[in-house]
């Protein structure tokens, strides 16, 4: 592993299969035991690759990728546009950031982040907010990058109803 070297890039189409077997694996890892095991075992790899190829070409969304060199193997992705809801003022949404578990505390989540800001402010888009669950164990990664608790809802998923919480950031010039 020491020899192992992380890009971060757009994502193409052909990445859609990756992406979706990473969004499925990391939630069964990280949430079993957290929310129903008939639901995190309902999620499908055809299913997330359809619909992230539905997001893929909204405009506005931006995806990435973050590859392993030299095995070229996609171990995380983050997406991001345009807020999907008028709940928060933010006019940028991070939709989704997953690594494998493997591969956390390498950096690799902080990379993908900051493209994903990048991308905003290209879009001249002052803030953005992300939707996390309240029991995401992951949620400290957030409030180290400066996101700020800014709403909470409650999410169906399968037969559970949890808290999801939204952190904010209201000027991505200063990241």
């Amino acid at each position: 592993m020491n020899a192992e070297r992380f890009k971060i890039r757009t994502a193409i189409e052909e990445d859609l299969g990756a992406i979706a077997r990473v969004l499925v694996d990391t939630w069964r890892t990280t949430f079993r035991g957290r929310l129903p095991n008939e639901f995190l075992d309902s999620m499908s790899y055809s299913h997330q690759e359809d619909r992230h190829g539905r997001m893929m070409r909204r405009p506005g969304t931006s995806y990435f990728v973050a590859v392993v060199e030299p095995q070229l193997e996609v171990v995380g992705f983050a997406n991001g546009g345009p807020s999907r809801q008028k709940v928060l003022p933010q006019a940028g949404e991070l939709y989704a950031i997953y690594i494998r578990d493997a591969y956390h505390g390498r950096g690799i989540g902080k990379r993908l982040f900051r493209a994903v800001v990048a991308e905003h402010r290209r879009h001249e888009r002052e803030g953005m907010f992300v939707w996390v669950l309240a029991d995401n164990p992951n949620r400290g990664f957030y409030e180290r990058l400066g996101g700020r608790q800014a709403a909470q809802r409650p999410i169906t998923l399968g037969s559970a109803t949890v808290p999801e919480i939204a952190y904010a950031w209201d000027d991505l010039r200063s990241m």
